[in-house]
């Protein structure tokens, strides 16, 4: 285990160990539960993972009622320590998907539908102004209309119906 030191108040060095599984990076590419995710962003104490091959978002169980949120740090870690991730590649270069635009679209439709912000215009716009953080808008630029993601969420939504 590495270890860093840190001065006292009489100068001498005394040894604090470094967290063993660190968070990774945006850009960064990971297993879980067997399959590929990467992390698109860091909101806060969670982190965004995104399934790879079908873009949708992880989340886990929280609290009493059992809410589906985004993990924090606290849960990757655990999570490696269970064996279920491990980082695959650390510096993995932010590639833009073919269909970059429908994939925006639909992390943001993905987003706002896991924070149980409502249809309303007014609550989307305030929702992604605050969370749509400088990770998200260096992978995909700044977010979207909010016309647009609730027209998908509503699209969304007819066809669960159906």
């Amino acid at each position: 285990m590495r270890q860093v030191h840190s001065g006292d108040r009489q100068g001498v060095g005394t040894a604090a160990p470094v967290d063993p599984t660190p968070v990774p990076p945006a850009g960064s590419l990971a297993s879980l539960d067997r399959e590929m995710h990467r992390v698109v962003a860091h909101i806060g104490r969670r982190l965004l993972l995104a399934n790879v091959a079908t873009n949708t978002i992880f989340l886990v169980q929280e609290g009493a009622r059992g809410d589906l949120r985004l993990p924090t740090r606290k849960v990757w870690i655990d999570l490696v320590e269970a064996g279920r991730a491990e980082v695959v590649r650390s510096d993995a270069p932010v590639e833009e998907p073919a269909e970059s635009s429908a994939a925006k679209v639909s992390l943001q439709c993905d987003m706002l539908d896991a924070a149980g912000v409502p249809l309303g215009a007014k609550a989307m716009d305030i929702w992604l102004h605050r969370h749509w953080t400088s990770d998200l808008i260096a992978r995909w630029g700044p977010h979207d209309s909010v016309h647009t993601p609730r027209f998908w969420r509503r699209e969304r939504r007819r066809e669960a119906t159906r």
